[in-house]
């Protein structure tokens, strides 16, 4: 009896999950063979990963019972996914997931050109041979409704070429062009979020700005000390940016983990894979 009791308890220290299952209205068992629970939303396994279609400010979380505080919890990430660590209850919870938001800012140019000898679409606009402005890359190119060449362009006709609005002639003084547009950029972050007491939107701990959309994100626990760290390849071999690191004044914990969505203000996504649980 005491063999098997020791065996039971390894057993206990390590669930893994690759979801390569389909369920309906909840995760069912994990590979290792633990039972998730549903304690926020809905999840369910759509053949190869696990998915929540609950709108992300609900953050949906499903757990595993590990019965540990100190852990080593990973998974594969899509935007605005996760994992959950120190679960007490659908209100007591701490999660590290990805979080990105973009950012438009507009841009207008104009230019008149006293004489228009080229147009480089990406290199520059020549006006009277000296660059004016970059651009794309097009370096001759038949202009838009025109339907000729900018060399052999007739007086009085105007023409788009992607953003860039253009009217006038070559060899002329009455060349003007414009440029208008939005350029888009993209932020990338991993944050370590906690929910205390049942808090609607839970704290944000720690924002990490990264590269790019991480692949996956892992968070080790070892007494009041959170390690959280982010990867460009579901291997875990691969780091990105700084990792968090924070030591919390009695936090609150619980021994069950797992995976969460929550919102992002940009490609809010909805699914999580290679599910895995250690304790120490």
């Amino acid at each position: 009896m005491r063999i098997l009791g020791i065996v039971a308890s390894s057993i206990l220290k390590r669930i893994t999950d690759t979801f390569n299952r389909t369920t309906s209205g909840s995760l069912g068992t994990t590979s290792s063979g633990a039972v998730w629970e549903a304690i926020r939303g809905t999840w369910f396994s759509n053949g190869t990963q696990a998915q929540s279609n609950g709108t992300a400010s609900d953050y949906p979380i499903a757990v595993v019972n590990l019965g540990q505080f100190n852990a080593t919890t990973s998974a594969s990430v899509s935007s605005g996914t996760g994992v959950a660590f120190w679960v007490s209850d659908a209100n007591s919870w701490w999660s590290s997931t990805s979080f990105n938001t973009s950012t438009d800012t507009p841009y207008s140019y104009s230019y008149a050109c006293g004489t228009f000898s080229s147009f480089t679409f990406g290199a520059s606009w020549l006006c009277n041979g000296v660059a004016t402005a970059s651009g794309g890359s097009y370096s001759t190119a038949y202009i838009g409704s025109c339907g000729a060449l900018l060399s052999s362009i007739s007086p009085g006709c105007s023409y788009n070429v992607g953003d860039f609005s253009c009217s006038g002639s070559v060899g002329t003084s009455t060349d003007y062009c414009t440029s208008s547009g939005v350029n888009t950029s993209y932020n990338y972050y991993l944050r370590l979020s906690k929910s205390v007491a049942g808090t609607v939107t839970p704290n944000v701990v720690s924002d990490v700005s990264l590269a790019s959309q991480p692949a996956a994100i892992k968070v080790i626990t070892s007494g009041d000390l959170i390690t959280v760290q982010a990867y460009s390849n579901t291997a875990l071999t691969a780091p990105m940016g700084s990792s968090i690191s924070t030591t919390q004044s009695s936090p609150t914990k619980g021994g069950k983990v797992g995976i969460i969505k929550a919102p992002t203000s940009y490609d809010q996504q909805s699914t999580v894979d290679d599910f895995s649980a250690t304790g120490a």
